[in-house]
């Protein structure tokens, strides 16, 4: 039967690679895979990552995102995270929603490197705000190794260049470097230089330095070209004729004549209209010349024009198109503003050398990485990312970033839930368990629960116990199904799960068993697993009867809000249990219980303060006041009910 496959394998193989040979992107896909795979050919890495680059370059969406992979982890190739992004970039526009969450994931991880390699490309092209950008990398060790000769030489080239800000950030290198730097006659150069462009800092500088402001550059007069005013002549019908039997070149042409003047007569309308057949005939240089004329028109009708313009040449590879539709993008100009879209297109046209465009997706990775980051995770969730879907659930239920929706977040849980996802599940149970303005449905609570408890989700095994032990609509008490998934969760560390397991035991009466369960919770610091744990040494059931251990239990259990446990805590230095009597600090957690709702806390409290003066009454509602005041929790006025310092054993 394998030599049936093998044969099979290689046949197919065979059949693949021809078909790759001439072009055929899902077959150099496929032809990548098989290498990779080893499947009808020997196992070859780099052969595969050929192939893959070659169905990526024709567009085809997981081919890119496995390029991007390969990038990302050096399989087949030197790793390199800037490859990576822009291929997760080219696979994600395409909608492939694992290269979204890898992408919004490496743009909030490595977006200084990324950063710096945009701008070194913009400033290696020579574009000056790039050069001072670079500078700034080098001065700071952002996303490079610090390094202030390569910053000098590079706040050089943009000062050099007229950069007022790479003038004064180099005279500050000079004036305040290191020896081999250090050359005030120079920085006082550069000063004076930016001075002059009205430079704020380096007029300061220079105020400071000579008291007088002597010395500062003055600004001279440039002077202006002036050209000749020049007769046209008179349109030579030849143009038309032959642009209009020629070409879309020549239509092109003869539209740069008419909007130049060259040799006709300068005529704007008669340029649009050549360029628009041009550019119907796809010719992409004039839509880029049609999209800047219909832009400077002043109706809505050209800015729409504009804006189609610039998609079809952006689509056609144009470099200076696709920068202009990121910008537009980005400020919300003919489109409704999406930051996804805009970095899109720009690093369409920074992958091809544009320096502005560079130099914006620097911006977008230094300051504004998470705003893409969170674009990509929205684009994962409604592309059918389970995890995202999950989150984006979690967000609607809790108001974060968002407005609080029950109804969003079930929406969203639901739809990770039925993808198999465990925390959705867990998170849709609790969903049905809380009701959230209609009536709580166990059953349907039970079942989530259930499925994401069959996947190990220990959380989801807790409550699934939690719904047995208690009993619910539709969901009988199960002590033995409670039981069994509480421990599954206790098992694998679950701290609530174990303090859960502990109250089991101690209601069937094995307080033995009990006891370890709650002291494995209690050191993971589950304040219910304190309490329960230090009334056990307290009575001496299941462990030896121990004061101290149960008052240092009861201290931990009241300082996380457990009202019993700060009940108890306050019974303990009213009677010297644990600690020595302290009437005020008993006070103290008998009126912090009491402001919690524990009804036993408030005869208590009253009994506590008749032994008080009123000097001690006054410190103990103080402490009270203070804690409640650390802890954001306000005192309330004591609520009725009788004293009853005798507590259950809780979850």
């Amino acid at each position: 039967m394998s030599t049936v496959q093998t044969a099979a394998d290689k046949a197919l193989f065979k059949k693949r690679i021809s078909e790759a040979r001439i072009g055929n992107p899902q077959a150099q896909y496929e032809v990548g895979f098989m290498y990779a795979n080893g499947s009808g050919t020997g196992r070859n890495v780099e052969e595969a990552l050929v192939w893959f680059k070659a169905a990526a370059g024709k567009g085809h969406a997981a081919a890119q995102y496995l390029l991007a992979i390969a990038y990302a982890n050096g399989v087949g190739t030197d790793k390199d995270e800037f490859q990576a992004v822009q291929w997760f970039f080219k696979a994600a526009d395409q909608g492939n929603e694992k290269a979204l969450l890898k992408l919004a994931r490496r743009l909030a991880e490595h977006h200084d490197a990324f950063a710096f390699r945009c701008c070194l490309k913009a400033a290696e092209k020579g574009l000056p705000e790039a050069q001072y950008e670079i500078a700034g990398h080098f001065a700071r060790g952002a996303g490079v190794p610090r390094n202030e000769r390569q910053a000098r030489e590079w706040y050089e080239k943009a000062a050099k260049k007229g950069v007022a800000r790479a003038q004064y950030a180099l005279a500050g290198l000079l004036d305040a470097g290191p020896g081999a730097l250090s050359d005030n006659e120079e920085a006082m150069r550069w000063y004076r230089a930016a001075s002059g462009q009205g430079h704020p800092g380096a007029q300061l500088v220079l105020a400071r330095l000579d008291g007088s402001g002597q010395g500062r550059a003055k600004t001279g007069k440039r002077r202006g070209r002036k050209a000749d005013a020049e007769d046209r002549r008179s349109t030579d019908n030849r143009w038309s004729r032959f642009a209009e039997n020629g070409d879309a070149d020549d239509r092109y042409h003869l539209g740069l004549l008419y909007e130049t003047g060259i040799d006709v007569e300068k005529d704007l309308e008669e340029a649009r209209l050549w360029y628009q057949k041009a550019a119907e005939q796809q010719h992409r240089e004039a839509q880029v010349a049609l999209a800047r004329l219909c832009e400077s028109g002043a109706s809505a009708a050209d800015q729409d024009l504009a804006f189609h313009w610039w998609q079809q040449a952006a689509l056609q590879g144009s470099a200076e198109a696709q920068y202009v539709l990121g910008r537009r993008y980005a400020a919300g100009e003919g489109a409704e503003p999406d930051p996804l879209k805009s970095l899109s297109w720009h690093m369409r046209a920074a992958d091809q050398g544009h320096p502005e465009a560079l130099m914006a997706v620097c911006a977008v990775l230094t300051g504004g990485a998470d705003k893409v980051a969170e674009a990509c995770f929205r684009k994962a969730a409604e592309h059918g990312h389970a995890q995202a879907q999950f989150v984006t659930g979690q967000r609607f239920a809790s108001g974060d970033r968002v407005e609080t929706s029950p109804d969003r977040a079930h929406e969203w849980f639901d739809r990770a839930a039925r993808q198999g996802n465990a925390d959705a599940q867990c998170a849709l149970g609790a969903w049905y368990a809380e009701g959230h303005g209609r009536d709580p449905d166990f059953v349907r609570a039970r079942d989530w629960y259930d499925r994401a408890a069959q996947q190990g989700h220990v959380k989801a095994q807790w409550l699934l116990g939690g719904l047995y032990a208690t009993g619910a609509a539709g969901v009988p008490r199960d002590a033995k199904q409670a039981a069994q998934w509480c421990k599954k969760a206790a098992a694998a560390g679950f701290a609530p799960a174990q303090a859960t397991l502990g109250t089991l035991f101690a209601q069937a009466k094995k307080m033995d068993r009990a006891v370890p369960w709650w002291a494995k919770a209690a050191v993971q610091g589950d304040p219910e697993a304190q309490f329960n744990l230090a009334n056990a040494y307290r009575a001496g059931t299941g462990v030896k009867a121990d004061y101290r251990t149960a008052f240092l239990l009861w201290t931990n259990a009241a300082a996380a809000g457990v009202p019993a446990a700060q009940t108890r805590l306050g019974l303990a230095y009213a009677r010297g249990e644990g600690a020595a009597l302290d009437n005020i600090e008993a006070t103290k957690w008998f009126l912090v219980a009491q402001s919690a709702g524990d009804v036993a806390a408030s005869a208590n409290c009253r009994h506590a303060q008749s032994l008080l003066s009123p000097v001690q009454l006054a410190e103990a509602r103080w402490r009270a006041d203070e804690w409640m005041r650390v802890s954001k929790k306000p005192l309330r006025q004591p609520p009725s009910g009788s004293a009853d310092d005798k507590r259950l054993l809780s979850h």
